[in-house]
Protein backbone atom coordinates (compact mmCIF):
# COMPACT_ATOMS: atom_id res chain seq x y z
CA UNK A 1 0.00 0.00 0.00
CA UNK A 2 1.34 3.44 -0.94
CA UNK A 3 -0.94 6.10 0.55
CA UNK A 4 -0.50 9.56 -0.89
CA UNK A 5 -1.40 11.18 2.46
CA UNK A 6 -0.60 9.96 5.98
CA UNK A 7 -2.03 11.72 9.04
CA UNK A 8 -0.24 10.47 12.16
CA UNK A 9 -2.16 11.41 15.29
CA UNK A 10 -0.30 11.83 18.57
CA UNK A 11 3.33 11.93 19.59
CA UNK A 12 3.98 8.18 19.31
CA UNK A 13 2.58 7.91 15.77
CA UNK A 14 4.40 11.08 14.74
CA UNK A 15 7.68 9.76 16.13
CA UNK A 16 7.24 6.44 14.28
CA UNK A 17 6.52 8.24 10.98
CA UNK A 18 9.09 11.03 11.21
CA UNK A 19 11.67 10.04 13.80
CA UNK A 20 11.03 13.38 15.49
CA UNK A 21 9.03 14.14 18.60
CA UNK A 22 8.69 17.90 19.22
CA UNK A 23 5.02 18.42 18.36
CA UNK A 24 5.17 22.21 18.12
CA UNK A 25 7.86 21.87 15.42
CA UNK A 26 5.78 19.40 13.39
CA UNK A 27 2.08 20.24 13.79
CA UNK A 28 1.10 22.63 11.00
CA UNK A 29 3.70 21.38 8.54
CA UNK A 30 3.72 18.92 5.67
CA UNK A 31 6.55 16.41 5.68
CA UNK A 32 7.29 13.82 3.02
CA UNK A 33 7.94 10.26 4.16
CA UNK A 34 8.78 7.63 1.54
CA UNK A 35 6.96 9.64 -1.14
CA UNK A 36 3.80 10.23 0.92
CA UNK A 37 2.69 13.59 2.27
CA UNK A 38 2.57 13.45 6.07
CA UNK A 39 0.52 16.03 8.01
CA UNK A 40 0.80 15.34 11.76
CA UNK A 41 -1.97 16.12 14.24
CA UNK A 42 -1.87 16.20 18.05
CA UNK A 43 -3.69 13.48 19.98
CA UNK A 44 -7.29 14.61 20.64
CA UNK A 45 -7.37 13.22 24.19
CA UNK A 46 -8.71 15.57 26.83
CA UNK A 47 -5.77 14.47 28.96
CA UNK A 48 -3.35 16.05 26.48
CA UNK A 49 -2.33 19.55 27.51
CA UNK A 50 -0.44 20.28 24.27
CA UNK A 51 -3.31 22.31 22.78
CA UNK A 52 -3.10 24.82 25.64
CA UNK A 53 0.55 25.73 24.97
CA UNK A 54 1.34 29.14 23.46
CA UNK A 55 0.67 29.14 19.72
CA UNK A 56 -0.40 25.51 19.58
CA UNK A 57 -3.99 26.24 18.56
CA UNK A 58 -2.54 28.14 15.60
CA UNK A 59 -0.39 25.09 14.73
CA UNK A 60 -3.48 22.86 14.86
CA UNK A 61 -5.47 25.28 12.71
CA UNK A 62 -2.64 25.34 10.15
CA UNK A 63 -2.52 21.53 10.08
CA UNK A 64 -6.26 21.26 9.49
CA UNK A 65 -6.01 23.84 6.69
CA UNK A 66 -3.18 21.82 5.09
CA UNK A 67 -5.33 18.68 5.17
CA UNK A 68 -8.24 20.60 3.61
CA UNK A 69 -5.99 22.01 0.89
CA UNK A 70 -4.49 18.59 0.19
CA UNK A 71 -7.99 17.08 -0.06
CA UNK A 72 -9.13 19.84 -2.40
CA UNK A 73 -6.06 19.47 -4.61
CA UNK A 74 -6.08 15.67 -4.78
CA UNK A 75 -9.56 14.29 -4.09
CA UNK A 76 -12.42 16.80 -4.30
CA UNK A 77 -14.00 16.81 -7.72
CA UNK A 78 -11.76 14.05 -9.05
CA UNK A 79 -14.45 11.38 -8.91
CA UNK A 80 -12.10 9.05 -7.03
CA UNK A 81 -11.19 8.39 -3.42
CA UNK A 82 -8.08 6.25 -3.87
Amino acid sequence: MRPSLIIPIGQMAIRVMTGRKVLSDLIGTTLFVDGSACIPLPHPSGASSWIYGPGNRDHLSAALQLIGKWWGDHIAGSGTTD
